[in-house]
């Protein structure tokens, strides 16, 4: 999902700093996951409907190591940056419709229900 590129109403710029500080979080999140586990930064080789449970396996391991104390291994932005991939796609245009119309269903749910704020 990306922000408001004008934000002019508040419920709009209320959504994008919402959005904005929630977005660095699952960022990292993904970062953290994918250099414990590299079966998620080169790609599941096993049947499309087993990844979740494969990503989600993978999310509760990095849990218990972090419990445990497991150092999480050191971020190198380089590389992070030349596993960037372009996602090709048709529909680009239907889905970024799709997703203009859900960021304002959550941007007046935001502001309606004072979350975040």
């Amino acid at each position: 999902m990306t922000p408001y590129p004008n934000p002019h109403e508040e419920y709009q710029r209320a959504f994008n700093r919402l959005l904005t500080s929630e977005r660095v979080v699952i960022e990292h999140t993904f970062g953290k996951l994918t250099r414990r586990f590299l079966i998620l930064k080169y790609g599941c080789r096993v049947k499309f409907t087993s990844i979740p449970k494969v990503i989600i396996a993978c999310a509760v391991l990095h849990n218990i190591a972090k419990q445990l104390g497991d150092a999480d291994f050191q971020e190198d932005e380089d590389e992070e940056e030349q596993d960037l991939r372009h996602i090709e796609d048709e529909n680009v245009d239907a889905i970024r419709a799709q997703g203009q119309e859900r960021r304002e269903e959550l941007a007046h749910f935001i502001t309606n229900n004072n979350v975040g704020l």
